[in-house]
């Protein structure tokens, strides 16, 4: 798509704007499934005549700033961060103050890039423990998450199949706890992946298996708690420490609205992306 964006650039001699979302072909590397060099070279000489042609980058992750830096160091001037954000709309209260039951929930990617193996070890804990878990989502990996499942007869995991974003919110609202993960991969700690900030947008606390920007963020603004060692074990007491205590949850509940409205509202965010557009004519 971004090739596409370069060849319109010359073509129509207009302006153009990288908007990047994952880093590639870096991403290729971090699934360890693809490693033709001939390919991947390839991909990287696009990578840095894209960084370079472009007249304006926004990243919604300020974790790729080092990459970006690293390869390309005269990018750096006209890159913009906007991240992914929630509407006003979208902010809803989290409706478990009232349940007895803990509920938790995967939502997005079941992919390369997601570590379902910890995701299987975590549901089979959660069956242990009969904890229900909800696992919205699609990906390649979904067929062999659902298998496992029904070979290991995990009867409180329920995969729920994509639905509209209105309804996956409102479903998350009704949850205790959010789940992330990705594979252990240096280019995995530069993402913000979309599903922190729909958990965040939910008042839903984390509970993750990750690390590097994501992580930093979950832990410094306190809306979460994290390992970076990809243990399901570590991640089950996570989850317990934070259902265990009520004044734990409220105050993470309480950081996830207030770290939304503070830097995660498109109402707000959309005027950087005006004035990125107006400047870049």
């Amino acid at each position: 798509v971004a090739f596409v964006g370069l060849v319109a650039k010359f073509k129509n001699k207009s302006k153009l704007i990288l908007d990047i979302r994952d880093l590639w072909p870096e991403s290729l590397k971090g699934v360890k499934v693809f490693h033709h060099p001939i390919i991947v070279e390839s991909f990287r000489i696009l990578e840095k005549l894209l960084y370079k042609k472009a007249d304006h980058i926004v990243i919604n992750s300020e974790g790729f700033l080092h990459y970006l830096n690293e390869h390309s160091p005269l990018v750096k001037e006209k890159v913009t961060f906007i991240p992914n954000s929630a509407r006003e709309k979208e902010l809803l209260i989290s409706s478990n103050d009232a349940k007895t039951a803990l509920k938790i929930i995967y939502v997005g990617n079941i992919g390369l890039a997601q570590n379902v193996h910890i995701i299987r070890n975590l549901a089979e804990k959660l069956h242990e423990h009969q904890i229900e878990f909800l696992i919205v989502g699609y990906g390649v990996e979904k067929k062999e998450l659902l298998n496992y499942i029904r070979e290991k007869n995990l009867m409180n995991v329920k995969i729920v199949n994509p639905m509209t974003r209105k309804e996956c919110l409102e479903l998350m609202s009704g949850c205790d706890i959010g789940i992330v993960t990705l594979k252990d991969s240096t280019v995995f700690e530069t993402v913000l992946p979309g599903r922190i900030i729909d958990y965040i947008t939910c008042g839903i606390p984390i509970v993750g298996s990750i690390a590097g920007y994501s992580k930093t963020i979950i832990e410094q603004e306190g809306v979460g708690l994290v390992t970076s060692n990809s243990s399901s074990e570590e991640m089950l007491a996570n989850i317990m420490k934070i259902y265990n205590d009520p004044g734990l949850l409220k105050k993470m509940q309480k950081n996830c609205h207030k770290l939304i409205r503070e830097n995660f509202m498109w109402e707000t965010n959309i005027e950087k992306l005006i004035n990125v557009i107006e400047d870049t004519r």
